[in-house]
């Protein structure tokens, strides 16, 4: 279930227009990394 969580996140960030890339931040991994003009936001999706 999580899969489909991770995937409806990720379209959704598309929708809004960000670059998203998936990584870490430091020593922890974060499911996304969301780009815009604004900056980035950092994205963890737990059930």
């Amino acid at each position: 279930m999580g899969h489909i969580l991770e995937n409806s996140v990720y379209l959704e960030l598309l929708r809004r227009g960000y670059k998203v890339h998936v990584g870490k931040v430091g020593d922890a991994e974060v499911d996304f990394i969301a780009i815009n003009a604004e900056g980035q936001t950092y994205y963890l999706c737990l059930l």
